[in-house]
């Protein structure tokens, strides 16, 4: 566990906006920005770290907690930077007007050149599996954003595992995150498989291949991660797996719960949440 300068609240580091550009093309109900930061201070992160993004006084409004986001980028590949994948928040209030979250805000309306203050949160609960492991990554939305450092990571070290990522979203022509840079990933094989689903489009399904495959990917110890919402995506994502697996092996409903337990225990099923809150990473 790294201490000091950088890596808690306390302490953060300064960095400036190098990059943002809105994500989704212009039918999409949704802004989700990619935002690249680049910064100096001799400080290291991992794949699947977060970052805690402090605002400035004048627009805390009281509110001084910072906010985690996963980091998006590579350490190995985006040298000096890190990469955050931000979808603006939105409510309604009691007027009937559009309110914002007040991070996803401040950090949309950054410019390039902007001054912006961070610390890395460690999240050893989810780390990057070993060069020669399969890993399978879901993440609809802004799930998708660790597991973009994932990819790019392993793709810098040339690492042997076979990569299989599933993503979900509205609807493919406008709100498919990072299109082009998945198409080179699978061009250049650094991604092995993806599995869309874009849920205005399409009622998607798993289909029995896929099922089975999932099944050999498991049985061959691949590493299972999660990142999004916890309700309802997460809990639809466990009974999705509970099914193929008792499908696939022949076993009960609750036979299949307690393997997938099991993963978990074994640390074969990893879900990005904040350990100390129990609370979901802004991913």
């Amino acid at each position: 566990m790294r201490t000091g300068k950088g890596y808690t609240r306390l302490e953060p580091v300064k960095g400036i906006i190098k990059n943002i550009v809105n994500l989704n093309d212009i039918d999409s109900t949704k802004q989700t920005f990619h935002i690249e930061i680049e910064y100096e201070d001799a400080i290291t992160y991992t794949c699947g770290d977060a970052a805690g993004i402090m605002l400035p006084n004048k627009d805390n409004n009281g509110d001084n907690t910072p906010r985690l986001y996963s980091i998006s980028s590579s350490p190995s590949y985006h040298e000096g930077e890190i990469h955050l994948t931000v979808a603006l928040a939105t409510h309604e209030n009691k007027n009937g007007s559009i309110g914002y979250g007040i991070y996803s805000k401040y950090l949309a309306e950054c410019q390039e050149g902007d001054e912006i203050e961070f610390y890395i949160h460690q999240n050893q609960r989810f780390n990057l599996a070993s060069d020669d492991k399969d890993i399978i990554m879901i993440g609809p939305g802004t799930g998708i954003a660790p597991f973009r450092s994932f990819i790019y990571e392993r793709s810098e070290r040339g690492a042997d595992g076979r990569n299989w990522l599933f993503f979900g979203a509205q609807h493919m022509h406008c709100d498919f995150l990072y299109q082009t840079e998945w198409q080179e990933h699978l061009a250049t094989e650094t991604l092995n498989k993806i599995d869309l689903a874009f849920s205005r489009d399409q009622t998607h399904k798993i289909y029995v291949q896929e099922a089975k495959d999932i099944m050999e990917w498991i049985d061959n110890g691949a590493i299972l991660y999660l990142c999004g919402t916890k309700n309802p995506m997460s809990k639809d994502v466990h009974q999705v797996l509970v099914d193929i697996i008792a499908t696939q092996k022949s076993i009960s409903l609750e036979a299949a719960a307690d393997f997938i337990a099991d993963l978990e225990e074994n640390d074969r099923y990893l879900k990005d949440r904040d350990q100390q809150s129990g609370k979901p990473f802004r991913c």
